[in-house]
């Protein structure tokens, strides 16, 4: 039974030769990660397919130095990236990595270490506004009347929409959709507390456009297996008129237009 265990023991423990240096691990440590170029490599299924050069020893001919970062990531999960300082550059990495089919880490995401000052708010309003500002006029240049935006307190869902939404434009214009996509969780918030203020405010940039601000209640639903029923969000819609009845206009535009054959 001993001389079995050892066996076992022997067989697990491999040698990689890399460019010269040797690395000693598990097996069990590479196929941690079945997916990279060591973890198949060393599945049960490929064992046939092994030709160790000496023993359990197996030679690669890579970059011994950069290959401390392969292990490590093999060891930890974690692949951490060389500094300035280092005579190992990101690129050699980066080819290592690709080498032996090792993922490349998902970026992190951004996190603010600080609360916004009040100038970072001042421009996040700022920003929202000329946000309007361009929907407005992009709904004129789209021959539209009118559009209503609006913003919900908590997520919108309803059975006929794929996913929960906080922001609803209509009519739909995919280049006001995205500009204002930014504000879809921020949008119901500046609204509330400067609503009065922006109608003013572009009411006197934008004197011939009649913008509205409305404070609502919207019925909604929730995923089909809630069943608390209906309920109602809270909304803030702006509703502007952007140009005047384009029926009205149809005759001095026709005339300026190639249409006009008279």
């Amino acid at each position: 039974m001993n001389e079995m265990n050892d066996k076992q023991i022997h067989d697990e423990r491999i040698i990689l030769n890399v460019g010269g240096i040797k690395y000693e691990t598990f097996s069990s440590t590479l196929k941690t990660y079945p997916d990279t170029l060591l973890g198949t490599m060393f599945h049960e299924r490929n064992n046939k397919l092994l030709q160790p050069t000496n023993n359990n020893e197996y030679f690669f001919d890579r970059d011994s130095q950069v290959f401390r970062y392969i292990m490590q990531y093999y060891r930890t999960g974690k692949i951490i990236f060389p500094n300035d300082n280092s005579i190992i550059t990101h690129q050699e990495l980066l080819d290592e990595m690709d080498f032996f089919q090792i993922p490349l880490p998902l970026p992190l995401p951004t996190i603010n270490s600080s609360l916004p000052t009040i100038s970072q708010y001042s421009e996040i309003v700022d920003r929202f506004v000329q946000a309007i500002k361009f929907s407005i006029i992009e709904t004129s240049w789209n021959f539209h009347e009118t559009i209503n935006i609006t913003f919900y307190a908590t997520p919108l869902h309803h059975e006929t929409l794929p996913t929960d939404k906080m922001m609803y434009v209509s009519p739909f214009i995919e280049k006001i959709h995205e500009r204002l996509k930014q504000y879809e969780s921020s949008g119901y918030k500046i609204l509330e507390l400067f609503s009065m203020e922006i109608k003013n405010y572009l009411e006197i940039v934008m004197p011939n456009y009649t913008l509205n601000i409305q404070s609502s209640y919207h019925k909604h639903y929730y995923h089909p297996n809630y069943t608390g029923g209906s309920r109602c969000s809270h909304a803030q819609s702006l509703i502007i008129n952007c140009v005047d009845n384009l029926k009205n206009l149809k005759y001095e535009i026709l005339e300026k237009s190639c249409l006009n054959i008279d």
